[in-house]
């Protein structure tokens, strides 16, 4: 949004951060908070026009990988909350395929499961239809599709050593 902002309207955009500032600053008083949040980095974003100055109040909270126990309780929220049945390899199976389960992806093979359960919802999932689901969706053509947008993204958002970096990881 900011850089769109930017290359419209160089003024705009100036005028928008420091509004929203003056907005963030005012609602201390209040005991506001605000949470900022986006699938770019803010500060290499504003770094790039020279307003990192402007957001230099916010703190960066980074999301870090689920732990284990957290896995556990997301998959019981995203299947059990809809209705799925699946038996006790379900949960281990994903940690495993998984590795550091990025919450993105947690999402992504959760949602696919639930999508194959829909179809016939008599059958309990297990680690079989996980292991499906996981190379269908997260190694195949589907997660191509929906990935290739944010490393369309990382390629014009970010400066090229910090592209590397995220490129590596």
């Amino acid at each position: 949004m900011l850089n769109g902002m930017f290359d419209v309207s160089c003024d705009d955009y100036h005028t928008f951060l420091h509004w929203f500032r003056k907005i963030r600053d005012r609602s201390l008083k209040h005991n506001l908070r605000w949470l900022v949040g986006g699938s770019v980095n803010l500060i290499a974003a504003l770094d790039q026009q020279g307003a990192v100055k402007k957001v230099n109040d916010l703190k960066t909270e980074p999301l870090p990988p689920f732990t284990n126990e957290e896995i556990g309780t997301f998959i019981e929220g995203m299947l059990g909350s809809r209705g799925v049945g699946f038996d006790e390899t379900v949960v281990p199976r994903i940690r495993e395929l998984l590795g550091k389960p990025i919450p993105l992806f947690l999402q992504m093979l959760t949602q696919e499961i639930y999508r194959l359960w829909k179809r016939d919802k008599s059958k309990i999932m297990t680690a079989i239809e996980v292991e499906e689901v996981y190379n269908k969706a997260l190694l195949g053509e589907m997660a191509r599709d929906k990935l290739q947008h944010y490393r369309t993204r990382i390629d014009v958002h970010y400066p090229q050593q910090e592209r590397e970096a995220a490129c590596s990881f």
